[in-house]
């Protein structure tokens, strides 16, 4: 009656409410329990019968609600204050820190959950609309919510992926995204669905089992309530309340669009100084400074889709089977293997503020597969794209790059349908940092900047045009020349990976040589190599070096018509096909010389179109073409 008179009373609840609670919180702990009707009965008598020490509702604004309960029980005698506030502070007075979950709505008491699947404890969620703080249940009560109310399984459902940073289930992007060992991958929605479902079934029979129980106790204690109660019936899981529950879990845990990985969920230092290995961050500038503080652990506030596939090793011995195998591969070219030591270190963070593209150009069994294997099981295989160059131009080709820090591409030869001037295109702006609005599959683009920088591995030069030098000034050229054909170590591969802790160590060193000097270093054993991407990928430019001179006097000038004529004869020299047209040329010309002006220069009585700045710097006979 006491707990009642408090319950009911006290807060000002009323007879139903009142009952709510009591039966969640304060029955199971009586020896034995009440019955419902018994219980229903205090209630009752608590509201009809009006209390001469206390107004009704006197506990509402009592600045301490345990005191004051504590202090009435002085006055007349024993009150079970302890077993009452502790589950009724949760869900009634905010300002005071919860015990624990409330029971559903005419829910009796239910066993404890299965363990979770989680690493941690507490509910989860999320602030709606940020991203940034640890998911959180919101609900501070669940007084007339239902068990199948999908915000209330959402949340249920959530605690299965709690930690203390917060939850380990995310979803950005249209895509759910689980955390685990140290970085976040995708888990289709379907499969999701799938444990949901499975997951609300056994929650709405451990639901059933705790009601069959206090049907069957209420039955022992009073024969006649058997006949009076309706047997409990287990909730169906349907479709609909799966679809509605999912959809809950998305509010509670999505992260804004307007966020990319790598980022913080929250306050961290910058994301691209960071690499995620599988038992912990590694933050660079300390770990090349020799600062304790450069490892700490993982957590899900990181929000990344990459690490390195295995433990971060402080006191790793350097990859002496490494060394060994680049000094084979560039003998006396200690600038060859300082650019490849700071491409590792580029790669392995998500840093894509250079803007630069790497080419390892070299005959076959060259070593470039080698490197390339020992790359990706560096950076994870999962964290590396392997695209044809031809299919960068088609509708979906860009989707496979969305969370790929690297894409490998290991055939840079284009059949002649495949858009040349459209690859060029993607490469610029991805290699670039523009945003892009991603066409998907079965579902809506995506605008976004790809964190993707990539990596050939060819025979030969990709066949790439670009007038303007652009995509040349975006390469960095390594050269191979010495083929291992008939010689190879089948087992080297394997030597080189049980180095990986010590590479990772040795890539650190060449973020710290790439970030002090600004740079790649750029090796003089490439610079043939150059000057032939320079033909390849733009002729033009190669034509103006050997053809134009480029001026800063307005008097010098040369008409178009012999510009082309000039062209022509340059490519027919050099064996070119598909020369281009006219109008063609002007643009490439314009593209690569953005300085030059035109200009239509009197000549007996007539104006001949032209460009002033520039002159040719040996003389051309104007042929048939124009005559």
């Amino acid at each position: 009656m006491r707990a009642a008179r408090v319950v009911c009373w006290g807060f000002d609840l009323g007879e139903d409410a009142g009952f709510e609670i009591l039966a969640a919180h304060y029955n199971p702990r009586c020896s034995p329990p009440w019955s419902e009707s018994e219980l229903r009965k205090k209630c009752r008598d608590a509201m009809s019968r009006a209390d001469a020490n206390n107004a009704r509702g006197w506990l509402r604004d009592a600045a301490n609600p345990h005191a004051a309960v504590a202090a009435a029980a002085t006055r007349s005698g024993p009150h079970p204050a302890d077993l009452i506030i502790p589950g009724l502070l949760g869900p009634l007075a905010p300002s005071f820190p919860p015990a624990g979950p409330v029971a559903p709505t005419g829910s009796p008491p239910a066993p404890p959950r299965p363990p979770s699947e989680g690493q941690g404890t507490g509910a989860a969620g999320d602030d709606p609309g940020d991203g940034d703080q640890p998911a959180r249940a919101a609900a501070t009560t669940t007084i007339g919510v239902e068990d199948d109310d999908p915000y209330k399984l959402a949340r249920q459902f959530l605690e299965r992926y709690d930690h203390p940073d917060g939850c380990r289930l995310r979803y950005w992007a249209g895509e759910f995204c689980v955390w685990s060992d140290g970085a976040y991958s995708k888990i289709s929605e379907d499969e999701l669905r799938g444990r949901l479902s499975s997951w609300t079934e056994n929650e709405f029979m451990r639901t059933h089992l705790a009601r069959i129980q206090v049907y069957t106790n209420n039955a022992e204690k009073s024969p006649d309530a058997k006949d009076k109660e309706k047997v409990p019936t287990k909730r169906r899981v349907s479709r609909n309340l799966v679809s509605d529950v999912l959809q809950a879990v998305r509010g509670l845990v999505a992260i804004p669009s307007t966020k990319s990985p790598p980022c913080w969920l929250g306050d961290g230092p910058p994301a691209d100084e960071l690499v995620a290995a599988k038992n912990g961050l590694v933050h660079l500038p300390s770990l090349v400074a020799g600062l304790d503080s450069a490892f700490t652990r993982s957590t899900p506030k990181f929000f990344s889709f990459n690490r390195v596939a295995f433990d971060f090793e402080a006191d790793a011995p350097p990859p002496r089977q490494w060394l060994h195998f680049l000094d084979q591969l560039w003998p006396n070219d200690p600038q060859s293997v300082a650019c490849l030591q700071e491409w590792f270190g580029y790669l392995i963070t998500p840093d894509t503020s250079r803007h630069k593209m790497l080419l390892l150009i070299g005959p076959p069994r060259a070593g470039k597969g080698t490197i390339g294997r020992v790359l990706k099981a560096l950076v994870g295989e999962l964290n590396v794209a392997a695209p044809t160059l031809g299919k960068l131009a088609e509708q979906f080709g860009l989707q496979d790059l969305i969370g790929k820090p690297v894409a490998m591409i290991g055939d840079a030869r284009l059949s002649g349908r495949t858009d040349a001037v459209a690859i060029t295109e993607e490469l610029l702006s991805i290699s670039g940092e523009d945003d892009r609005t991603i066409p998907r599959k079965y579902t809506d683009s995506l605008t976004m900047k790809l964190p993707t920088r990539f990596v050939f591995l060819s025979n030969e030069m990709p066949q790439l045009g670009d007038s303007s030098g652009a995509l040349l000034g975006r390469m960095v050229i390594l050269r191979l020349t010495r083929s291992f054909l008939g010689v190879e170590d089948v087992d080297l591969l394997d030597k080189l990976l049980i180095e990986l802790p010590g590479i990772l160590l040795w890539a650190a060193a060449g973020w710290a040589r790439l970030r002090d000097q600004g740079q790649f270093t750029v090796p003089e054993s490439a610079a043939d190599l150059r000057d032939e991407a320079e033909a390849v990928t733009s002729p033009m430019r190669c034509f103006i070096s050997e053809r134009l001179e480029v001026t800063e006097d307005e008097a010098d000038f040369v008409a178009t018509r012999d510009l082309y004529t000039a062209w022509v004869e340059w490519c027919r020299k050099r064996g070119r096909e598909n020369i281009d047209h006219l109008e063609r040329f002007v643009v490439r010309l314009r593209a690569a010389l953005p300085n030059i002006q035109s200009k239509r220069a009197r000549s007996g009585g007539t104006r001949t179109p032209g460009y002033t700045h520039i002159r040719l710097m040996s003389e051309y006979e104007v042929g048939e073409l124009f005559a």
